[in-house]
């Protein structure tokens, strides 16, 4: 059985790291040895959490999380993972056309592009 509750609990936990708030250019800068994360990790941890909200039916939060994220990651890497997983919980949460238009703009240049091309077909279908 999925334990959401479980998983909503440890990812807030974890969302709650000082390094994991914003990027940590600088350890030493704290009187304490600090846990630093790649880029991808941190956005990991964003969106699980998202998605942890989203299944306990926390829409609120879930919007609030996927807010920071979409800041936080904005002209990253990682922001169309962000997007994708934007366009996931808008599925979930009944918005389809939101979902789509997400997907759709994902550009035809990034290595999310297919995957994203997938998620709309699975809409359709």
């Amino acid at each position: 059985m999925e334990d959401y509750v479980t998983a909503e609990e440890t990812m807030v936990a974890a969302a709650a790291l000082p390094s994991v708030k914003r990027k940590v250019t600088d350890s030493n800068q704290f009187n304490f040895k600090v846990l630093t994360f790649s880029e991808k990790d941190r956005c990991s941890i964003f969106l699980l959490l998202a998605k942890s909200y989203i299944k306990n039916k926390k829409s609120k939060e879930c919007k609030t999380v996927i807010t920071q994220a979409i800041s936080q990651f904005a002209g990253t890497s990682e922001e169309v993972h962000v997007m994708l997983t934007n366009a996931l919980i808008s599925v979930e949460a009944g918005d389809i056309k939101k979902a789509m238009s997400i997907l759709k703009a994902v550009k035809s240049d990034s290595p999310y592009f297919v995957e994203s091309r997938k998620m709309l077909a699975d809409i359709h279908l």
